[in-house]
């Protein structure tokens, strides 16, 4: 039996999640828009949260920037790939497209981490995959 050692990452991707994937492994951050009614959808479903419209067109958010809502501090390797990076940041923002997204905290120390701490977010790699990365950054409003 071999043992994975890269990051986790799926294998197969569900359907509502293929734009999304596509454009990570590319560095940008893709996400579905209605085309009835405008809105960015996250995360992907076949179904507009606002209008129930189901037509809809995949675009590239750009500077993806907001403040911390929550976070927390991962100390423990739960798998072999983590082992090095502990501890780690994850944070979840509430962006100025108006999105509330999840991703890595790379910033200068995890401690750092706080409600409402301005962060600016990026595609980037992280081992074998491409991750969403949240570091300390200004929000232009």
């Amino acid at each position: 039996m071999s043992t994975r050692t890269g990051r986790p990452f799926p294998q197969e991707t569900p359907a509502e999640f293929a734009g999304h994937v596509e454009g990570l492994l590319r560095g940008e951050f893709v996400v579905p828009r209605c085309r009835p009614c405008d809105a960015v959808q996250w995360p992907p479903r076949t179904v507009c949260g606002q209008c129930a419209g189901t037509e809809f067109e995949q675009v590239v958010l750009g500077e993806l920037r907001g403040e911390v809502t929550t976070w927390t501090i991962v100390r423990r390797a739960f798998h072999p790939w983590f082992a090095d990076r502990v501890p780690y940041g994850v944070a979840v923002v509430d962006t100025t497209v108006g999105l509330r997204l999840t991703g890595w905290y790379a910033g200068p120390e995890v401690d750092t981490l706080r409600a409402g701490l301005p962060v600016q977010g990026s595609v980037e790699p992280l081992g074998d995959a491409p991750a969403l990365v949240w570091r300390p950054g200004q929000v232009e409003r």
